[in-house]
C-alpha cells in the first residue's frame, strides 16, 4: 500500500486523513468527519501511512513530544493510550470505522495498521500533511 498524493486522491475513490490546521478531516465510506488535533490522531495518520510497518511506540512518542526522549514502557502505555482513546471518539462518531481501525491498528511496544488482506480494499488512504511531527499545535505551545 502506498500513499498518494491529494491531487491523487481527488481523481481516485479512497479514504482520507488530512489535517487542516488545528482539526483532522477523515472521509472513509462517504462519511466526513472533523475532529481536534490531538497526538492520538497524529499517531494514526502515521501508521496509515506506513501499512504493515512495525512502528515502536517509542518513535510515536518522540514524534509528538519536544522533550527527552521517553523510557519505552513510558511511551508503549502513553502511545496505546492515546490510540485507543481516539479511535473511540471516531467510534462515537462513525461505528464502522472505529470498528475497522480497532481492528487493524495494533498497539504496544511496536504499533502497527495492519489492514487484513481479505478485507475490503482500503489501500487507498490519503494521510496528510506527511511533515506533522514538524508542527505543533497552540495547545502544545501553551504547555511550555
Amino acid at each position: 500500500m502506498t500513499t498518494q498524493t491529494l491531487q491523487e486522491a481527488e481523481s481516485a475513490p479512497g479514504h482520507v486523513f488530512r489535517r487542516d490546521g488545528e482539526y483532522w478531516t477523515i472521509e472513509y465510506q462517504g462519511a466526513v468527519l472533523h475532529l481536534r488535533d490531538c497526538k492520538g490522531l497524529q499517531y494514526l495518520a502515521l501508521l496509515l501511512q506506513r501499512p504493515g510497518e512495525r512502528v515502536a511506540a517509542g518513535e510515536l512518542a518522540d514524534r509528538g513530544e519536544q522533550s527527552a526522549k521517553p523510557d519505552v514502557e513510558r511511551a508503549r502505555v502513553a502511545v496505546s493510550k492515546r490510540i485507543k482513546a481516539v479511535i473511540e471518539k471516531i467510534r462515537w462518531y462513525d461505528a464502522a470505522l472505529g470498528d475497522y481501525l480497532g481492528a487493524t491498528i495494533k498497539t504496544g511496544y511496536h504499533c502497527a495498521y495492519l489492514p487484513a488482506p481479505a478485507g475490503p480494499s482500503l489501500h487507498a488512504w490519503v494521510v496528510s500533511p506527511t511533515n506533522w511531527s514538524s508542527r505543533r499545535s497552540d495547545r502544545d505551545a501553551s504547555k511550555e
